[in-house]
C-alpha cells in the first residue's frame, strides 16, 4: 500500500505553485509600474474618504525642499507646503479641523490660519512662522486622529483643533467605511496600496471627472445626502460620545509627544439659518399630526400679516401636540426675535439648531462635550462662539458673523486669530512674543496690520469673492436648502441688512446696497440705527484690509438724507477722513477736518466698527494736511 504523505505534500506544493503563477503577472507588472513611475496612490483622489492608512496627508518633494499636500488629498484640504527642515528660528503650527479651517466657503487664504501666521510673523520679527492648514472638507474629530498621528512626525511647535461641526455628516455619510472589519479594512487598504489598481481607477474614471478642477466638486456632494437623516436617538448619543473619544485620544497624544494643543469652540449662524431637516415626533397619529398642520399654517398667516402675537398664540398650540419639529422652534424663535424678546428667541434659535434632523452644525450636546473636556483636561480653549455672540446684534449671530450656516466671515475669521493670539499671549508661546495688552498690535499699530491684510487681500485674485459664493450654492443645493428659501427672506431693516451684510462680503456690491437701502427706508428715521449698523459694517470691512470696499458703503451713506440723528453728519465725516487719510487724499482730509473742528475740539465721535481707526484718525490726518497748509 503506497504512502499517501508524499501525494499529499506534492499536492500542496502544486496549490502553493499555482497560487505563485496566478499573482505572478501581477508582481511583474507592479514591478514594471515601478520602475515607470506609474499609477502611484498617491495620484487620484482618495477612494476611501481619508479611513485608508495608505495615503498620508503631505509628501516629500525634495527638489522644492518642502512637504505638500499629496495629491490623493488635495480635494479635501488645498495646497499647503512647509519645509522638510525646519528653521532654526521656525514656530511650525498645524490646524486641524473640518471646513471651518479651510476656510470655505473662501479658500485656505483667508481661513484664521493665515490670518494668525500673518499676526504672529509679525509679532516675532526674525523668526521664520509656518501655519498649515490642515482643515479637510466633511472631516470629523474621528479622521483627525491619524492626521495628528502624521503631522506630530514634522515637529510642530503647536497644535490647534477646530472640531465639531460635521460629526454627524461624517457617521451617517462614511457608516460603512467607518465600521469595517479590521480585516476588511486592511484588505481595502492593501488593495488601494498598489499601482495596478490606482491605474485601473485611472482609466476607468469618466472623461469628465479627468477634467475637472479639484475645488469644483466636494465630498459633501457624492455622499448619501440629505435623504439619509432621520431621527435616531441612539445613534446621536453615539456620535457625541465618539467626538469625545477623539478629543480626549488627541489631546493624550500631544501631552506624550511633548507638544502644547489650543482648543478652538466654534460658533455657528443661528438668526439666518432654519434647520436643514424636521421631522415629527415619534408615535404622533393622523389626527394629531392634522391638528397640529392647521395651527402651524394659520400662524404662519398671521404672521405674514404681521399679526405676530396671534402667530406665536398658533405656534404654540402646535407645540403642545409635538415640540421635535425643528422648523417650528425656529419659527417660534423668529416671531420672538421680531417682537423684541431676544433673550427667549435665542433660546428657541437654539433648541431649532439641537432638533434639526440633518445637524450640519454643532449641536448643544457636542458643544458641551467640548468645553468639559478642555476644563477636565486643562487645555487652553479659545472661545470663538461667545466671541461671535458679543460682537451680534442681541447676542443672536446671522449673516453678519457668518457666510452660511457655520463658516465665519472674513472678519470672523480674523477676529478668531486674534482670539488665539491672546491665549498665546497668556501662556506664553511663543518664547519671545510680546506681552501686555493682548491686542497691543491691532490697537497700536492698526494702520500697519491693515497694510498687512490690504496687500494679502491684492494678492488673491478678482474672482476669489465670486468663487466663494459659488461655494455655499453648492453646499445649499446639496441639502435641499431651496426648500427654506422663503423662510430666510428679510421680513424687517435687521433682516435686510444682515442680508446685506453677506451680499458685500461677497463683493456683491449693488445688490448688497439695494438690501440696505432696505433696511435704512423701512428702520425708524428717528433712531438711524439701520444707517448706524451700515457704517459699522464699512469699518468692519475697513479693517480687514477692504478699504475700497468700505468707501463704497461710506459713499452711499453720504448720500443719504438722515435728519433724525444730529450726530450722524460727524460720524460719517470721521469714517470718511479715516479713508482719506488711508488713502493719501490730502485735500479731502484737510476739507473734513475744517468741515468738523468744532465738533471734535474735545475729540472725535465712538462710531461702531471704526475704533480701531478712531484714536489716531485725526493725527494722522493733520500730520498729512500740515505741509499742504504750510505751503
Amino acid at each position: 500500500m503506497s504512502n499517501p504523505v508524499p501525494n499529499r505534500s506534492r499536492r500542496r506544493m502544486f496549490r502553493v505553485v499555482a497560487v505563485l503563477l496566478g499573482i505572478l503577472p501581477l508582481l511583474l507588472l507592479e514591478g514594471s509600474l515601478a520602475l515607470l513611475d506609474l499609477g502611484t496612490p498617491e495620484s487620484l483622489d482618495d477612494p476611501l474618504a481619508g479611513f485608508s492608512e495608505v495615503h498620508r496627508l503631505f509628501e516629500e518633494d525634495s527638489p522644492q525642499g518642502v512637504f505638500c499636500t499629496a495629491p490623493s488629498r488635495g480635494l479635501f484640504f488645498g495646497e499647503q507646503t512647509f519645509a522638510l527642515e525646519k528653521p532654526a528660528d521656525g514656530f511650525r503650527i498645524f490646524c486641524l479641523g473640518g471646513s471651518t479651517v479651510r476656510g470655505r466657503p473662501f479658500t485656505t487664504e483667508t481661513s484664521f490660519t493665515k490670518w494668525l501666521e500673518l499676526e504672529l510673523a509679525h509679532r516675532l520679527p526674525g523668526r521664520t512662522v509656518e501655519s498649515v492648514n490642515c482643515g479637510g472638507l466633511s472631516y470629523a474629530s474621528y479622521r483627525l486622529r491619524p492626521i495628528l498621528q502624521e503631522v506630530l512626525e514634522y515637529q510642530p511647535d503647536l497644535i490647534i483643533v477646530a472640531t465639531g461641526h460635521n460629526e454627524f455628516l461624517e457617521d451617517r455619510s462614511y457608516r460603512d467605511i467607518k465600521h469595517r472589519s479590521a480585516a476588511i479594512a486592511w484588505i481595502e487598504d492593501r488593495a488601494m496600496s498598489l499601482r495596478t489598481v490606482t491605474l485601473a481607477r485611472e482609466m476607468f474614471r469618466g472623461e469628465p471627472e479627468k477634467k475637472r478642477a479639484p475645488e469644483v466638486e466636494a465630498r459633501l456632494d457624492q455622499l448619501s445626502g440629505y435623504a439619509s437623516y432621520h431621527r435616531d436617538d441612539r445613534w446621536r448619543v453615539e456620535v457625541v460620545n465618539q467626538y469625545e473619544v477623539s478629543l480626549r485620544k488627541m489631546i493624550t497624544a500631544c501631552r506624550d509627544a511633548g507638544v502644547p494643543l489650543v482648543l478652538v469652540r466654534l460658533g455657528s449662524n443661528l438668526r439666518d439659518c432654519p434647520p436643514f431637516k424636521s421631522e415629527h415626533r415619534q408615535g404622533i397619529t393622523t389626527d394629531e399630526e392634522n391638528r397640529w398642520q392647521r395651527a402651524f399654517d394659520l400662524a404662519g398667516r398671521s404672521d405674514q400679516d404681521g399679526n405676530l402675537e396671534q402667530s406665536l398664540v398658533e405656534y404654540r398650540r402646535a407645540e403642545k401636540i409635538d415640540d421635535q419639529f425643528a422648523l417650528l422652534a425656529w419659527r417660534i424663535a423668529r416671531v420672538l426675535d421680531r417682537l423684541g424678546r431676544h433673550e427667549e428667541a435665542a433660546r428657541e434659535y437654539r433648541r431649532a439648531r439641537d432638533l434639526d434632523i440633518c445637524p450640519l452644525r454643532m449641536v448643544g450636546e457636542v458643544d458641551r462635550r467640548l468645553v468639559a473636556v478642555a476644563q477636565q483636561t486643562a487645555t487652553p480653549l479659545v472661545d470663538a462662539a461667545e466671541a461671535s455672540l458679543k460682537s451680534s446684534r442681541q447676542e443672536i449671530p446671522g449673516y453678519d458673523r457668518f457666510m452660511d450656516h457655520v463658516h465665519p466671515t472674513i472678519h470672523g475669521h480674523q477676529q478668531i486669530a486674534g482670539l488665539i493670539v491672546e491665549k498665546l499671549v497668556r501662556i506664553g508661546l511663543p518664547e519671545g512674543i510680546e506681552t501686555g495688552q493682548p491686542r497691543a498690535l491691532r490697537l497700536t499699530d492698526s494702520s500697519r496690520w491693515r497694510v498687512i491684510c490690504r496687500d494679502h487681500f491684492r494678492r488673491q485674485g478678482p474672482a476669489f469673492f465670486t468663487n466663494g459664493a459659488r461655494r455655499v450654492g453648492w453646499l445649499e443645493n446639496w441639502a435641499q436648502r431651496q426648500r427654506l428659501d422663503e423662510e430666510v427672506l428679510p421680513v424687517d431693516w435687521s433682516g435686510n441688512a444682515r442680508s446685506g451684510f453677506r451680499m458685500i462680503d461677497f463683493d456683491n456690491r449693488s445688490s448688497a446696497w439695494d438690501r440696505y437701502r432696505t433696511a435704512i427706508q423701512v428702520s425708524p428715521e428717528s433712531s438711524n440705527e439701520a444707517a448706524r449698523v451700515v457704517l459699522q459694517h464699512a469699518g468692519w470691512l475697513f479693517q480687514q484690509g477692504r478699504a475700497d470696499a468700505a468707501g463704497f458703503l461710506v459713499e452711499q451713506l453720504a448720500e443719504l438724507e438722515r435728519t433724525g440723528d444730529p450726530t450722524w453728519a460727524s460720524s460719517l465725516g470721521l469714517a470718511s477722513l479715516v479713508l482719506a487719510v488711508e488713502a493719501g487724499e490730502t485735500k479731502r482730509a484737510g476739507e473734513l477736518l475744517k468741515q468738523f473742528d468744532a465738533d471734535w475740539k474735545d475729540g472725535p465721535p465712538v462710531v461702531e466698527g471704526w475704533d480701531h481707526s478712531r484714536p489716531d484718525a485725526i493725527t494722522r490726518a493733520k500730520t498729512l494736511v500740515k505741509p499742504t497748509v504750510e505751503n
